[in-house]
Formats: C-alpha cells, sequence, structure tokens
C-alpha cells in the first residue's frame, strides 16, 4: 500500500496570477481517487442579488498540470511563480481530517 502524503494549505484569501481572488475553505479528498483538492469559493462573482450558479463552491485538484500548488510561467501576464497566492490568512476555527 502506498504511503499517504498529507498537504497542507492555509485557509484564506488567495489570489489567482491572472488576479481575480478565491476564499481557500479547505482540503477534500476524491472519495474514489483519494486525491486531494482545494474547496474554495470565487469571491468576484458574489453578488447578493444574483442567485446563479457562479455563486457556488468549487474545487481544484492540489497537485498536478492545473493544480492549486502548481508553479507556472506565463510571460503574457509577466508571471513566474505559484498559480495563486496567499493574501489574507483566515483561520476558520477547525481543522477537517482528510
Amino acid at each position: 500500500m502506498p504511503k499517504k502524503i498529507i498537504r497542507k494549505i492555509k485557509t484564506g484569501i488567495y489570489k489567482h496570477y491572472k488576479g481575480a481572488r478565491y476564499l481557500i475553505i479547505g482540503l477534500a479528498r476524491h472519495s474514489e481517487t483519494e486525491k486531494l483538492h482545494v474547496v474554495y469559493l470565487p469571491l468576484e462573482k458574489i453578488n447578493p442579488a444574483d442567485r446563479s450558479e457562479h455563486q457556488r463552491l468549487c474545487i481544484r485538484p492540489l497537485d498536478g498540470p492545473d493544480g492549486f500548488l502548481t508553479i507556472v510561467k506565463k510571460p503574457k501576464y509577466k508571471w513566474f511563480g505559484p498559480r495563486f497566492k496567499l493574501e489574507i490568512a483566515v483561520d476558520f476555527g477547525f481543522v477537517p481530517k482528510t
């Protein structure tokens, strides 16, 4: 049986290299693959008057080519670094088990 590695990230508000901000709530484990995913809420699309599908929790893989922890090199955006950067750490007062 392969050894499971638990990755940790800080909860809080992260900025994507393209400028959008996201509230990272924590980690979730996929029920079939057991791969870790980041649970987040897109902050740019929050509008109390809008109850569309854009106001929902989303997930993104923690690792992999499109993962949360991926280092990206995007000359178009003059960006080389993490896909997401922590701006404001938020402690929700609980640590969910992954």
